[in-house]
């Protein structure tokens, strides 16, 4: 996934490209191909040449499309670029949803669901989070307050599975199509597992016990379910 995140300092402005882990600065010289409004760079939080360049620069660098950058970059400066701070992030699967907002392009079924993967998984990494925080410190009774995060993660991951199943099993096996999905699966089947962990924890009050348990029943109906998908 694409994340493009910018910060302003005593030198100027910096906006990175991260994709697969690496780090590069995101190319001022393939968006002046687009549209040519600062050649000296990128800005933002407010409504001029710098924020327009770094505007295109964005729907250019997601969609690799020219036509749609060009037609669509004032506008996405003025509904995002103009309004951020000091910082900023954004990744590939935001800029897509605002561009399917505005009707510039129908988002596909594949990245649809990773706007939504994104959602969901975002919680599990907040639980995880809780957890090692606790954990790390002595603080066992605290463990299990990484469970209500999960709890909601969950509930997100069943309707995923139950909404795109049908989808990924209607495509042929080992294909490239369905290696779009296996990310994603992969990805849950990870989380999952990791859920489990923290299920085993045995030292917390029974009302907490009692819930873990009934979602820990969850979880293992979840991965069958994900590991069929695997195997489709």
């Amino acid at each position: 996934m694409k994340v493009i995140r910018g910060r302003k300092s005593i030198v100027g402005c910096i906006v990175e490209l991260t994709e697969e882990g690496y780090t590069t600065q995101l190319s001022l010289e393939k968006s002046l191909q687009v549209v040519d409004h600062a050649p000296d760079g990128f800005q933002w939080g407010y409504n001029g040449s710098g924020p327009a360049q770094l505007s295109a620069a964005i729907l250019y660098e997601v969609t690799s499309n020219e036509d749609l950058a060009r037609q669509y970059y004032q506008i996405f400066k003025h509904d995002q670029v103009a309004q951020w701070g000091e910082t900023f992030e954004i990744n590939e699967h935001q800029v897509l949803a605002w561009l399917s907002t505005v009707g510039a392009l129908q988002v596909n079924v594949v990245d649809t669901a990773k706007i939504e993967f994104e959602a969901f998984n975002q919680l599990y990494e907040k639980a995880f989070q809780r957890w090692k925080r606790a954990s790390g410190a002595g603080q066992g009774h605290q463990v299990l307050e990484a469970i209500p995060p999960c709890e909601n993660a969950i509930s997100l991951t069943q309707d995923w599975v139950e909404k795109y199943k049908p989808h990924i099993q209607e495509l042929r096996p080992f294909t490239s199509k369905a290696f779009e999905w296996m990310p994603m699966i992969e990805e849950i089947r990870k989380k999952l597992r990791q859920f489990r962990i923290l299920l085993s924890y045995r030292q917390a009050d029974r009302p907490l016990l009692e819930t873990a348990d009934k979602i820990r029943e969850e979880v293992e109906e979840l991965l069958e379910n994900h590991c069929y998908l695997l195997e489709v």
